[in-house]
């Protein structure tokens, strides 16, 4: 079926990007050894990828959850193709948004395109259960 295909790209997008947020993760806690991290202009940097860091962790889950649910919505193929699209690219930009917003801060802007691809995602999935035939 061509639906768990849908699924099965956002699942494993949703696995590897906790993968590439937990390597960040250990980035970071490499970086708390220096004393020198979190003082004056690293003081943002840190905050930001702290933020891109829970922020990569949560969007996974939710690419996951939205892969599991895919199959449920009653929309066409093409409209939950566009939904898995829009979540994959969201959580892909929003953190990736934060940690570059360090080094070129108009780049913060990209936050909100990344978070209207996520609420669109959200959205589309949110009609398909709405529009479901009775079912529990």
């Amino acid at each position: 079926m061509r639906n768990s295909s849908l699924g099965r790209k956002n699942i494993t997008f949703g696995w590897l990007w906790i993968l590439c947020a937990l390597l960040f993760g250990v980035y970071l806690e490499i970086k708390l050894a220096d004393p020198q991290w979190g003082i004056g202009y690293t003081r943002m940097l840190r905050k930001l990828y702290k933020d891109a860091h829970g922020h990569a962790l949560c969007l996974a889950f939710l690419n996951i959850l939205y892969g599991l649910t895919i199959e449920g919505a009653h929309l066409s193929e093409g409209i939950k193709n566009q939904g898995a699209w829009l979540a994959i690219l969201g959580a892909v930009l929003f953190p990736l948004a934060m940690i570059f917003t360090v080094y070129h801060p108009p780049v913060f802007y990209m936050t909100y395109i990344a978070a209207s691809f996520l609420f669109l995602a959200i959205w589309i999935m949110i009609v398909g259960y709405i529009r479901r035939p009775g079912q529990p």
